[in-house]
């Protein structure tokens, strides 16, 4: 042991061995104290320094073990070695050089100043810069001074704890867990790694005041890093690898670089750049204090300035939120997380992988008016796009590219790609562009006062309900709201729907494939019209009403398959098949096109007459039935009022129900199976008329029970059963007609042939035609007449043409010594005598009051049955010719 003393001089003083006392006095003393024995009680260097600026000098070099420099406090330096070398108290000391050995040493300088040199080893170096007022520029490992703290060398150093003052630093930390604290001032830190190993420590960081920067540069490291934000400490880095653990704590600013893993980059609410590298990275942010729009598009926008975000890149996932301005933000390849706060933004959250759970695309638009962007044209396969509750959107796929739940959104944008997208947009506005494939849209304008005319496949916008352009559509689901509308659907299966109002629905056709749906349309209230155009068919169209639906729309082709609901008009046009078209009770337009169409409609409602031609008739105003074309064949009901109607060429059905009605069903096809033409004529005085002039054979007309009526042709043509008809109107053919009336006024035209022609019961007109026919009035008050030929008026009771009720019969072309009067099946003595009694013709003569006498003057033939010189039965001839015996077939 041994005691040095210095002078008052600048001493250069070196101790032994052993444990020495050092005392360096005045001057600017340089002390070095040298190692002690191993041996324990070897004691303690104590070394001061005393006035003056003194240096404490410590060389471990020759140490393989730990070296440890403490400062702070008094005495002013302490070393201690693990190997018991080197144990100084140092008092006084203003100044530290220290050379360390090979093992890991800690060296503690404090606020001093000196010479730092680790030599071998992982050695720990521990500063307090924070007097300093200028920046400290500092890298581990390569800076070698700091001239401002008076440090002149510093080497050979793998560990820092570092303290640092007012001005702008700039550190970087190297391979082992640092701890570093820049104090006030922009200071920017980079603690780099740490090591792998169990327990290697945390690197921590403090930015202390000001604006402050935390690096990371993970660039070499092949698994992810992950930065996370929020709360204290600011930010904390932690990699798969474990070469980063960082907790840095008072960071304004971030400077992330990436690696070639799978990065999770949360910068929250700061400032900074990002550079993911390789790998798939995730991004969070939180911009949500912007007042300033963001426009950022993931993988193309570098920087988002109003952020302090100043350079952005290779980033593949995000998680963003951004403030009140009105924002435009599109998300990448990823499952993204986007919300854009207040403001009418913008969002296009855009596909992500395939792979099983590769997790979903959430995007919120928040308060404002704000627009889902669903870009969609690459795919090939189906897009399914839904609407109402919350999420406000959802957007699946087929190929499982799309997979987005959006909240909050007011505004959709979708662009569908080749396969059959389902676009659903509900009540809200946007553009909408199907592309290829068969795309279905469903959209719910209830809501709209104003009228919608909209035409699948031409309508490109729906103004009142924000849909600026519709493209690419297929099918529909629409409803519409209170206005007049005219929707037109398209060649798919559409469900329209178009509530209140005086609306217009055309779902047109369908495709013919097995399964291919129904077009379902309803009117809702007002009146309500549906349109059918079936013009391009060639095979035949069914029309059927009466209860719910409305209507029904069914074709041999396939291609209109209706059900219509809430219905009041139609509008149909048929193709060249042979249509059946019921409308019943509604009104609108009927045209049957080409082909043998049928027409079935109840008009029994009508309280005002109606008259209607079949082929010839254009409209029946009081039906609202504004125009009728190209029908054939008809099925008709009227009402109350006083009817005329006239059938076609093919079988009717014709019912005219109360009211003085004419029904003409006309002819028929021969074909076998043709069909009948059936009328009824109610309730009412009704005539049924038959012309069959045209016909070449013969025509028979029965009457009697019921049918009232039934018309038959030896050709086929006539084929009419008639029911409740009180009279007809009958005009023969060429041939021999066979025509029986009934108990109404009957007009009955034999025309050519030798017919025969019964009135039955009523004030009937009789002509018999050319040639020789067979004429009886029957009861009634008759007007004959014969026409050419040799004519037999027949007479089969006295009742035929009663005097007595007033039932005359006149006969107004009858010719004598041509034709005949035949009364042999009337008796003439119907009280006195059995049997059928024959008339005693008397000439002019008057009766004398016996029975069974008949006579003929000039203009009259009058027989008297009963004996009381009176006549009971008697014929006018308006002509003025009086009959001769020879007349008569008695």
């Amino acid at each position: 042991m041994a005691i040095i003393n210095g002078t008052s001089g600048a001493d250069n003083l070196v101790g032994t061995s052993a444990a020495d006392t050092i005392n360096g006095f005045d001057g600017n003393d340089i002390i070095n104290a040298g190692t002690r024995p191993t041996v324990a009680g070897s004691g303690i260097d104590v070394v001061d320094g005393g006035a003056g600026f003194d240096t404490l000098v410590v060389n471990c070099s020759g140490e393989t073990q730990s070296v440890q420099l403490f400062t702070g406090g008094s005495p002013t330096f302490q070393v201690r070695s693990t190997t018991g070398n080197f144990y100084v108290d140092a008092y006084n000391m203003e100044a530290v050089n220290f050379t360390g050995g090979s093992g890991n040493d800690s060296i503690d300088t404090g606020e001093r100043s000196g010479a730092v040199n680790g030599g071998a080893g992982i050695d720990h170096w521990l500063a307090d810069l924070g007097g300093l007022f200028t920046g400290v520029t500092f890298i581990l490992g390569t800076t070698t001074s700091i001239a401002a703290a008076g440090l002149s060398s510093i080497l050979s150093i793998e560990r820092i704890t570092l303290t640092t003052g007012a001005g702008n630093d700039t550190i970087t930390g190297g391979s082992q867990a640092d701890t570093i604290s820049t104090g006030d001032g922009s200071d920017t830190i980079d603690a780099k790694t740490r090591q792998t190993l169990a327990g290697s420590g945390t690197d921590v960081v403090d930015g202390g005041l000001d604006t402050d920067t935390l690096i990371v540069n993970a660039a070499a490291e092949t698994q992810g890093v992950q930065l996370f934000t929020g709360g204290s400490p600011t930010f904390q880095v932690r990699s798969t690898s474990n070469n980063f653990y960082v907790d840095a704590y008072n960071m304004e600013v971030i400077k992330f670089t990436g690696g070639s893993g799978a990065d999770t980059i949360q910068t929250g609410t700061r400032g900074g750049t990002i550079d993911g590298g390789a790998g798939i990275d995730s991004w969070q942010a939180d911009l949500s204090g912007l007042v300033s729009g963001v426009a950022f598009q993931l993988g193309t926008t570098t920087s988002i300035a109003a952020a302090g975000l100043t350079s952005i890149l290779n980033l593949e996932r995000m998680n963003l939120t951004t403030g009140s301005g009105n924002d435009n933000v599109i998300g990448g390849t990823q499952a993204d997380i986007i919300s854009t706060g207040n403001g009418n933004d913008t969002i296009n959250a855009r596909s992500r992988p395939t792979v099983a759970g590769s997790g979903t695309d959430v995007v919120d638009g928040g308060a404002g008016s704000d627009t889902l962007v669903v870009y969609c044209a690459t795919e090939t396969l189906g897009v399914q796009l839904f609407t109402g509750g919350s999420p406000t959107f959802q957007l699946r796929s087929t190929s499982n590219n799309f997979h987005v739940d959006a909240y909050n959104m007011e505004t959709v944008q979708f662009t569908g790609g080749a396969g059959a997208d389902f676009i659903q947009t509900g009540t809200l506005g946007g553009t909408v562009n199907g592309g290829g494939g068969i795309d279905q849209w469903e959209a719910d304008l209830s809501a709209l006062v104003s009228g919608v005319t909209f035409t699948l496949g031409t309508t490109t916008s729906i103004a009142a309900a924000g849909l600026t352009s519709i493209l690419g559509l297929d099918r529909i689901t629409l409803t519409t709201g209170a206005g007049d509308d005219t929707i037109t659907g398209g060649s798919q299966a559409d469900i329209i729907k178009t509530g209140g109002g005086n609306d217009a629905i055309d779902a047109k056709t369908r495709p013919t494939l097995a399964g291919s749906g129904t077009d379902v349309v309803d009117g809702g209230a007002g009146s309500d019209t549906l349109i059918v155009n079936a013009s391009a068919d060639t095979l035949g169209m069914q029309l059927f009403t009466g209860g719910s639906p409305t209507f029904q729309v069914r074709s041999t082709s396939g291609n209109f398959y209706v059900d219509a609901y809430n219905m009041e008009v139609i509008k149909f046009t048929g193709g060249s098949g042979a249509d059946s078209i019921q409308t019943g009770t509604r009104g609108g337009t009927v045209d049957g096109g080409a082909g043998i169409d049928h027409w079935q409609a109840d008009l029994a409602g009508l309280v005002t007459g109606v008259a209607f031609t079949l082929g010839t008739t254009t409209s029946i105003a009081a039906a609202g039935l504004t125009s009728i074309l190209n029908l054939e064949r008809l099925t008709l009901t009227t009402g109350s009022g006083n009817d005329a109607i006239i059938g076609g060429a093919q079988a009717d059905s014709i019912t005219t129900g109360a009211g003085n009605d004419s029904i003409d069903a006309r002819t028929r096809p021969t074909a076998a199976g043709s069909g009948v033409d059936v009328v009824d004529g109610g309730a009412g005085s009704d005539m049924l008329i038959v012309n069959a002039s045209a016909e070449t054979q013969a025509v028979q007309l029965f009457a009697g029970g019921s049918p009232s009526f039934q018309v038959r042709s030896a050709t086929g043509n006539f084929y009419v059963d008639a029911y409740n008809m009180e009279s007809v109107t009958f005009h023969g053919s060429s041939a021999g007609d066979t025509i029986t009336g009934n108990t109404g006024a009957d007009i009955l035209n034999g025309r050519a042939g030798a017919d025969v022609l019964d009135g039955g019961v009523g004030d009937d007109k009789i002509d018999g035609g050319t040639e020789g026919d067979s004429i009886r009035g029957g009861r009634g008050a008759d007007t004959l007449t014969g026409g050419f030929g040799a004519d037999t008026l027949l007479y089969g009771a006295v009742l035929d043409s009663w005097v007595a009720g007033a039932k005359i019969d006149t006969v107004t072309d009858f010719v004598s010594g041509f034709d005949k009067f035949d009364l042999s099946a009337i008796d003439a003595n119907n009280i006195g005598a059995d049997g059928n009694q024959t008339f005693t013709f008397i000439g002019a003569a008057a009766f004398t009051g016996a029975r069974g006498q008949l006579r003929a003057v000039a203009g009259v033939v009058e027989a008297d049955v009963t004996g009381d010189g009176v006549a009971d039965f008697r014929v006018v001839l308006s002509n003025g010719v009086a009959a001769v015996a020879a007349d008569f077939v008695l």
